[in-house]
């Protein structure tokens, strides 16, 4: 697993310093305007980006970051926008992580767990995501992550841990990004059949 998440991040760094994905100019334009406030930015006129209704988390970790990063090491040459990426690197390893998990809780298997994360690591697209400014790293993460507190909850284990935890992912998800609200939806039906049964 060391091994697989080395090999991801070494990859992903490549794509770091690549143009990315054609879609990264709303999010960084989004990123920037959260790293000028601790709250939500106003509105600005002359642009067609509306910040009201639009998910948040993913652009407000990236503002707290930057602006910490500036505070700590003002002087530094890297580029706001080379931070937010190694950000979605970071954010990303951990999907890998419990998608490791997740495989291995449903099988019972750890080889699985390596073979899963092994796999993941080598699409393509997400390694392409990873490597860019994006809210799908974020909402990537918190759908693993709920599904694997799921699934330990079928599996019989820490009711209220589990529980909890698949609320705070499912959170996290839908203000990372809207179409995350369907698999809410699922993850909360799946949740209460688990407890009528």
């Amino acid at each position: 697993l060391t091994l697989t998440i080395l090999y991801f991040i070494t990859f992903s760094l490549f794509m770091v310093y690549t143009s990315g994905q054609p879609d990264q100019a709303p999010h960084r334009h989004y990123a920037y305007r959260y790293s000028e406030t601790w709250g939500i930015p106003e509105e600005q006129s002359g642009t067609s980006y509306v910040v009201t209704g639009q998910p948040y988390l993913a652009y407000w970790i990236y503002g707290a970051i930057y602006k910490i990063f500036r505070f700590v090491f003002p002087s530094s040459p890297i580029r706001s926008d080379h931070l937010w990426r190694f950000t979605s690197v970071f954010i990303s390893s951990f999907t890998i992580i419990y998608m490791n998990k997740l495989a291995k809780k449903a099988t019972n298997n750890p080889y699985a767990g390596v073979l899963a994360a092994f796999f993941l690591s080598n699409i393509i697209t997400f390694v392409f995501i990873s490597g860019g400014i994006s809210y799908d790293n974020l909402m990537n993460l918190a759908g693993a992550a709920t599904i694997y507190h799921l699934v330990s909850l079928y599996k019989k284990e820490d009711f209220v841990r589990h529980s909890t935890l698949t609320g705070f992912w499912v959170i996290v998800g839908s203000l990372a990004k809207e179409q995350f609200l369907l698999m809410t939806l699922i993850i909360f039906l799946a949740w209460l059949f688990f407890n009528l049964t």
